[in-house]
């Protein structure tokens, strides 16, 4: 019932905030031999013996800005927050204009999602170094992070004019285009870049980001497969190549690239969490848990991730954990719809109507035309008896979707319990004009039939509703009481025997074949 879409997570782009080796630059009039040591070691990954080398540098001159500089690079590699902070702010401290320590700084903030920090570094960068390309490039990464898409233009922009030859900024005004809603503006410039360097893997892949998330899942599937032409290992090109099959569910095929980026990339998060995404699309519950799980492992503060294995275990009938998925999912990002759907349905099934409700409010707070929220809301309502609210929302939802046959479908059985017989047969009716196979529909009109004593079309519908779903208790008994109505006894043991080899324990079926043998 909530089948879950593809996730909405932050791409892994061709492009990335410059990193802090490629913004180091030696500077043998300035700089001690100790301190281009300790960059080379950092260059190289040691960066025990990066921070040794520099702290050398620091004990024969303590008043070298580059030197905690490049000491703070190599704590941040080695993980060492808190130093790395420290030495970044002490060579700030030793010269106010240094440019680099702020764009380190920056970077570094960057990386930890500190992204306030990281705009007043990269701007203080900027006013040292007003001819640096790439610190307007990584300060245009921050206001994309921040979703100021027009400031990150103006950025891009710069940094393009700054160095021409610059190709990810190019690159990323293309996708900041895109993020804008000026789709042709984004593949005019990615179609230029093609054109322009035909080797280039990621105009291919985001301009098929592009035709992907407007419904051109062909053009998409032409891009990847060119980029893959190209790079053959590149993981991203299969993981976003999969999106492209699963949006035309080729479910298998979007699996198989799947795993082509991950033979790639093992510990590549997202193409494990989608994977899990098309092994639920496929049925596959179990291993759609599995694949999100293991993706959880690599990249755990994805609120994506929990609320899709959330649905998952709602498939699998384990409702708790579907809860505890989806307030996971919660934490991690107040305003999850998905997670709020779905912890409302998790809700829902273990008889906590009164949360279930609450749920689903608070998921129409954040989006008043989510159909799929009235109709579960409704359905919450209707466990409870509250069938003036039921009604309601599922109106409600009918107003969003006039097309969907499960909304008038629910409505009539709420119309039903509230003895509105004629409503009943109505909605009924609509749902079936709508979906001709809709076996619910048939079987709640057959009841609204009996209680109008039209027995006759009761019959017929029981019969549809049963060729539909042959296990659909609540026809046959719709059938096996009209038929008792009609005096044909006969007919309606047969009926309620068939309902007992479906569901033995109904005690009022067992009853009416009593009573039925009696009059026999």
């Amino acid at each position: 019932m909530h089948i879950i879409s593809v996730m909405d997570a932050k791409r892994e782009y061709d492009y990335t905030i410059e990193d802090y080796i490629q913004a180091i630059k030696l500077n043998p009039n300035t700089i001690e031999i100790y301190s281009n040591r300790g960059v080379e070691h950092t260059h190289k990954g040691k960066y025990a013996l990066a921070i040794e080398e520099c702290a050398k540098g620091i004990k024969l001159n303590p008043l070298d800005p580059e030197v905690f500089s490049n000491r703070g690079v190599a704590y941040a590699y080695k993980g060492d927050h808190e130093r790395a902070v420290e030495d970044f702010a002490q060579a700030v401290k030793l010269n106010g204009r240094y440019a680099l320590a702020y764009y380190n700084r920056g970077v570094f903030s960057y990386k930890k999602a500190d992204y306030p920090q990281a705009m007043k570094d990269f701007s203080m960068a900027i006013q040292c170094n007003a001819e640096n390309a790439a610190m307007y490039y990584n300060r245009g990464m921050v206001h994309n992070a921040l979703e100021d898409y027009r400031s990150a233009i103006e950025d891009f922009n710069q940094a393009a004019a700054v160095d021409p030859k610059y190709l990810a900024a190019y690159m990323s005004r293309a996708v900041m285009y895109a993020a804008a809603g000026e789709r042709d503006k984004a593949l005019a410039e990615l179609s230029r870049l093609i054109a322009e360097n035909p080797t280039y893997t990621a105009p291919y892949i985001n301009r098929g980001v592009i035709y992907c998330e407007s419904g051109d899942s062909g053009r998409a599937l032409e891009d990847y497969t060119q980029a893959l032409k190209i790079n053959p290992n590149h993981a991203v090109a299969y993981a976003d190549r999969a999106v492209a099959y699963y949006k035309k569910r080729d479910f298998d095929r979007a699996i198989d690239d799947c795993a082509g980026a991950l033979r790639l990339n093992p510990s590549y998060a997202l193409a494990l969490m989608n994977r899990g995404v098309f092994y639920y699309s496929k049925g596959d519950f179990d291993r759609a848990v599995e694949d999100i799980t293991q993706g959880l492992k690599c990249q755990n503060a994805f609120a994506d991730a929990y609320a899709n294995r959330s649905a998952a275990f709602i498939s699998k009938g384990k409702f708790h954990q579907a809860i505890d998925d989806a307030t996971c999912a919660l934490k991690l990002k107040k305003g999850h719809l998905t997670a709020y759907l779905n912890r409302g349905a998790a809700f829902t099934h273990v008889g906590n109507y009164d949360r279930a409700i609450e749920d689903y409010t608070s998921g129409l707070g954040l989006n008043s035309q989510a159909a799929e929220l009235y109709m579960n809301r409704g359905s919450a309502y209707t466990q409870k008896r509250e069938y003036d609210n039921a009604i309601a929302d599922f109106s409600a939802a009918a107003a969003i979707q006039p097309d969907n046959a499960e909304i008038y479908t629910n409505r009539s059985n709420v119309y039903y319990q509230k003895r509105d017989f004629d409503r009943a047969v109505e909605d009924a009716t609509k749902a079936i004009q709508l979906n001709p196979g809709l076996a619910e529909a048939y079987s709640n009109r057959s009841a609204a039939y009996v209680q109008k004593r039209d027995y006759t079309k009761a019959i017929d519908d029981a019969g549809a509703a049963i060729r539909h779903n042959p296990v659909m208790a609540e026809a046959y008994i719709s059938r096996g009481v009209a038929y008792i109505q009609l005096n044909e006894y006969q007919k309606a043991m047969k009926t309620f025997v068939e309902v007992l080899k479906i569901n033995p324990r109904l005690p009022q079926v067992t009853a009416a074949i009593e009573m039925l043998r009696n009059l026999t």
